[in-house]
């Protein structure tokens, strides 16, 4: 059974301020633990597991502390509609602003006010198969830590970084030049960029608007150009993620 110490832990982790209060955070289901206890398992704190991940983990990772608990209890303190296998609490690895820039990056994703915790962990999750190891986004963007952005990254939070900062204060605190690219409906067809412009610059920031408004009008001011994904046929609008995907993999086949 999960002791009250460790209940009253789980319930507030479902909270942004004692996440970064505590340095915590929760990482739910089998898979995604795995990638925790194999490749980050110094950051794990903890383990809540049923009967058959307790007997297998137990002897694969004996260094972690496991606790083997009922499935009615990993339920209880589950956000997530049907899990029965495991509970784990990871510490949280805050990178510096200057360990993080130090990292060349040609390409870089800043998020201006993205909100749904889904598409964060999914953009997380496209960073991560395009290299790209870093990306930035509003201090007013959902946090990484919610554990609805933990599971749509599948792992990926342990690969890819996210710094919160004003698009202003990243262009000074970056060691590179960037040029600065917003996604827009009136933008440049993004198919029309044929090879790596702007070659003064050493890497290009492409902006994503929020869900509902997209990007916001203080943060155009620091936009230099609008690209946009033609469209075919009548949906109004595409998800900020699959928009993300499509034009990282864009950009990346012309070189940045």
């Amino acid at each position: 059974m999960i002791t009250n110490k460790w209940k009253k832990t789980l319930w507030q982790l479902q909270q942004k301020k004692y996440r970064k209060q505590l340095g915590l955070f929760v990482v739910e289901g089998r898979k995604i633990i795995e990638e925790c206890l194999r490749f980050a398992p110094k950051r794990v704190e903890r383990v809540f597991a049923n009967k058959q991940l307790y007997a297998l983990w137990q002897d694969a990772y004996p260094q972690i502390c496991i606790e083997a608990v009922p499935e009615s209890d990993i339920q209880a303190y589950s956000a997530l509609e049907n899990n029965k296998e495991a509970i784990a609490i990871v510490r949280i690895e805050p990178v510096a602003n200057e360990t993080l820039f130090q990292k060349q990056q040609n390409l870089i994703v800043y998020l201006d006010h993205v909100q749904d915790p889904g598409n964060l962990g999914t953009i997380m999750r496209i960073c991560d198969w395009y290299g790209l190891t870093y990306l930035l986004a509003s201090e007013d963007t959902v946090d990484v830590w919610n554990t609805k952005t933990i599971q749509a990254s599948k792992g990926s939070f342990l690969r890819v970084n996210v710094h919160y900062c004003s698009i202003e204060d990243a262009l000074k605190t970056m060691n590179q030049k960037a040029v600065v690219w917003g996604a827009d409906l009136e933008g440049q067809n993004i198919h029309l960029i044929e090879k790596k412009e702007e070659a003064a610059y050493e890497s290009l920031l492409l902006v994503m608007g929020n869900e509902a408004n997209g990007i916001r009008q203080n943060t155009r001011a620091f936009i230099d150009k609008y690209v946009t994904i033609p469209r075919y046929g009548e949906a109004e609008s595409l998800n900020v993620a699959m928009a993300t995907a499509i034009l990282i993999d864009n950009l990346k086949r012309v070189g940045y």
